[in-house]
C-alpha cells in the first residue's frame, strides 16, 4: 500500500471534527447515525421540560446535548464542504 492509500485509510470526518473543535484526537467514534445522535440529544433536553428543580442535572444534560449538536453539525458541514469542493473541481476540469 502506498502513502496516499495510508492517508486515505486514516481520513475520518469524526477525527477531523475532533481535531478542529477540540484540538485533540478522537477518543472513540460514535457508530450511530446523525439522526440517532441528534435524537439522543433532543431526548436529553426533553427530560427537563418543563424545568426541573435539579438544575445541576439539567446543566449536565444541556451541555452534553449541545456537544452532540456541535459534533453532528460540524461533521455535516465538513461533508458538505467536501462535496462542494468536488463539484468545483469537476466543473473546473470541464472548462
Amino acid at each position: 500500500m502506498n502513502y496516499f492509500d495510508d492517508v486515505m485509510k486514516r481520513a475520518n470526518v469524526m477525527e477531523l471534527r475532533a481535531f478542529l473543535l477540540d484540538g485533540a484526537e478522537l477518543g472513540k467514534t460514535d457508530s450511530r447515525s446523525y439522526e440517532e445522535r441528534l435524537n439522543s440529544a433532543y431526548a436529553l433536553l426533553c427530560r427537563h421540560v418543563p424545568f426541573s428543580k435539579d438544575y445541576s442535572e439539567a446543566d449536565g444534560d444541556v451541555i452534553e446535548a449541545l456537544a452532540i449538536f456541535q459534533d453532528v453539525y460540524t461533521e455535516l458541514g465538513l461533508r458538505a464542504g467536501a462535496k462542494i469542493a468536488l463539484e468545483l473541481l469537476r466543473s473546473g476540469a470541464k472548462e
